[in-house]
């Protein structure tokens, strides 16, 4: 007798936009979420934070959603283990997809208010890997995040065992960046099982900056440190 595959969870209309509002994402903040749920439920485009915020916090509290403070901003993670849940949150037509940009657009100038950005630099007069079409300011990007990274992994790997192996580190990142080539998911999932102190800082990486620059970040740190190998 063949097992019967899981139903997805049964969700109301407010839940399923809110869901939907993920779009392609495992990981948002909760002004992305906000400015995308405003577009993609057209009904409830009156809603205010406050009410989306108790939406929020009544989703995750039934097991759909997790969520991170990380430097004064709110994340929330779609909760994968939830059969379907995944599914029902990428877009079905052009449309969708649409709303869901202009919902991000429309809040990057908000979560910049709160974000504290990477101090520009100049990038070096030599790198071992290109980085196609980016700008100055990605470069200084990719650099920041491959710094608070490493500073996040000495911090665990002192908590841990007492000491920082630059070996240790250098595989990390090289596992991520495989993790992440593959899926956020398979990138979430490692964290969570082999570095977990550095849940937090992925997930809000990940949540402002995308999958695409934290890639190149975690490509940038594991070309520069070879040395160590």
């Amino acid at each position: 007798m063949l097992d019967e595959e899981p139903s997805p969870p049964q969700l109301n209309t407010l839940e399923r936009d809110l869901v939907r509002s993920f779009g392609w994402n495992l990981v948002a903040s909760e002004t992305t979420l906000y400015e995308r749920y405003l577009r993609i439920s057209v009904k409830r485009s009156l809603s205010t934070m406050n009410e989306f915020r108790a939406q929020l916090r009544e989703m995750e509290a039934k097991g759909l959603l997790t969520s991170y403070d990380v430097q004064g901003l709110k994340f929330y993670r779609l909760t994968t283990a939830v059969d379907g849940l995944r599914d029902m949150a990428l877009p079905e037509t052009p449309l969708d997809e649409m709303h869901l940009a202009v919902g991000t657009l429309k809040a990057e100038p908000k979560t910049k208010m709160f974000r504290k950005e990477p101090p520009p630099s100049q990038p070096p007069a030599e790198r071992s890997v290109e980085v196609p079409r980016m700008n100055r300011m990605n470069v200084a990007k990719c650099e920041y995040i491959c710094k608070r990274l490493e500073r996040a992994l000495e911090v665990y790997m002192m908590r841990e065992s007492g000491r920082v192996s630059k070996a240790k580190m250098n595989e990390h990142m090289a596992n991520m960046w495989h993790a992440l080539c593959e899926s956020e998911e398979a990138l979430l999932d490692y964290v969570e099982s082999e570095v977990p102190g550095l849940h937090r800082d992925v997930a809000a990486i990940l949540g402002t900056d995308g999958p695409e620059l934290l890639m190149l970040s975690l490509r940038l740190a594991d070309m520069t440190t070879k040395k160590y190998r």
